[in-house]
């Protein structure tokens, strides 16, 4: 299986000023902005994902949000679901 990480997101407190951070101060060119969720480019196919706290811990709840430590989330692009399949059959 090659192994693509996709995508980056970070869960955090105030989506404006993390946007303001990696787009103004780090440069990072802006693909997608809403009111909760900011999406950058971070070349050779990869994202960065910022989401803000509060409205996806109301969708998913807080349990799946988890602490302040530990708010990120990654996202893998795979050509086919078999490596998924097989690896949920391992565990």
């Amino acid at each position: 299986m090659q192994l693509k990480i996709s995508d980056y997101c970070l869960i955090v407190a105030d989506v404006d000023r993390a946007a303001a951070f990696y787009g103004e101060t780090l440069g990072l060119p802006m693909r997608f902005r809403n009111e909760n969720f900011a999406d950058f480019d971070l070349g050779e196919g990869a994202r960065l994902a910022l989401w803000e706290y509060a409205p996806v811990s109301e969708a998913v709840g807080v349990e799946a949000v988890g602490t302040p430590a530990n708010r990120f989330l990654g996202a893998l692009r795979l050509d086919t679901g078999a490596p998924v399949a097989a690896a949920s059959q391992e565990l």
